[in-house]
This record gives C-alpha cells, sequence and structure tokens, in this order.
C-alpha cells in the first residue's frame, strides 16, 4: 500500500492522506470527506481508485468504494492504517537521507 500511495499517479499523496488524519484529529469529518472525494475527482484514474481500494480492502478484509475504503468498523470502534503509512513515510524519508549522507565524498 506505501508503494501505491507513493506513486505519481495515486489517487491521493501521503500528504493528502496526512491532511485526512489531521481533520480526523480535529473531529472534522465533513472536512474528512470533501478532501477525498475531491482529490479521488480531481487525481487518478478508476484503475488507481480501485487498485488503492484493493490494497485497503485486504487489511480490513472488507470491500467498499474507493473513497470509503480507508476505514471500517473493528471490534473495537473504527479502524484505519493511515497512522501506521504516515510512520512509514517518516522511517522512508530517514533512511533515504542516511543513504544519501553515506554515499557523499568525505572533505577533509
Amino acid at each position: 500500500m506505501f508503494d501505491l500511495l507513493a506513486q505519481a499517479c495515486t489517487p491521493m499523496t501521503l500528504s493528502k492522506w496526512r491532511e485526512v488524519l489531521t481533520y480526523l484529529g480535529m473531529g472534522d469529518l465533513a472536512e474528512v470527506q470533501r478532501v477525498i472525494y475531491r482529490d479521488f475527482a480531481l487525481n487518478g484514474n478508476k484503475a488507481q481508485q480501485q487498485k488503492l481500494a484493493q490494497a485497503f480492502a485486504q487489511l480490513s478484509a472488507r470491500d467498499k468504494e474507493p473513497q470509503e475504503s480507508w476505514h471500517w468498523q473493528g471490534e473495537n470502534g473504527w479502524v484505519t492504517p493511515l497512522s501506521d503509512l504516515m510512520v512509514l513515510e517518516k522511517l522512508n524519508r530517514l533512511s533515504v537521507k542516511s543513504i544519501q549522507a553515506k554515499q557523499q565524498p568525505e572533505v577533509s
């Protein structure tokens, strides 16, 4: 899922999912829905939307419309992997920076 969201043709970028988490934290569900539906309408073709929905469905074991697939009702309330994706993004950026730093020649 992380690789799918990092692609240029993804229906929603990781930064937009971060925005969704911000609105969730504020309790603004109307804005969450607005951001998601707007981005799906503007950014991404139906095939990419279905790939994303399938990736979420694999985690949830539930099929939903692409715009609704990012969360589901679990045994103990609503569930979403978005926070985990943000952690993976941060770790990925840190590891890329670390590799780049090791590849730069030392200046004496």
